[in-house]
């Protein structure tokens, strides 16, 4: 597995990505998906330059959105495609994070839906705490 800085091209890649694996809570949290905010807001972030293409086994399966800044690391977001979850991806990702943040001497932040236990659980057992909560989002942090 490794992972490349995203590429105009795979603008279109990165946003059918955040719909497949995250259309599902967003309509249940508000009611439904809004394309064409959805496609603004993802836009705003792919902009950014900041998302990685994951590639696993030669195929794009997702993508990360990592902001790094002098007094911590936000993993802002990660998406992997249904068909390659359960596979470690997402684990050995944040592990390298992780890492990195700790070789820097920093904390990783990072937010989840309330309504997504199975992330919840994965970011706990790699040493996540919860640090704040609102109706729709957890945010943890990692040292």
């Amino acid at each position: 597995m490794s992972t490349r800085k995203a590429a105009e091209a795979d603008f279109e890649f990165t946003y059918r990505a955040k719909e497949r694996a995250y259309k599902a809570n967003i309509e249940k949290i508000w009611g439904k998906w809004d394309d064409a905010w959805q496609r603004a807001e993802h836009r705003k972030d792919f902009d950014t330059g900041l998302l990685e293409i994951i590639v696993f086994d030669g195929v794009d399966a997702g993508y990360l959105y990592v902001c790094r800044y002098d007094t911590h690391v936000q993993l802002a977001d990660i998406a992997i495609l249904p068909e390659y979850q359960g596979k470690g991806i997402g684990t050995q990702l944040i592990k390298g994070l992780l890492a990195e943040a700790r070789g820097r001497g920093l904390p990783v932040g990072l937010g989840v839906f309330k309504i997504n236990p199975g992330a919840q659980k994965l970011y706990k057992s790699l040493g996540f705490v919860q640090v704040s909560e609102d109706a729709i989002f957890i945010k943890m942090r990692a040292v």
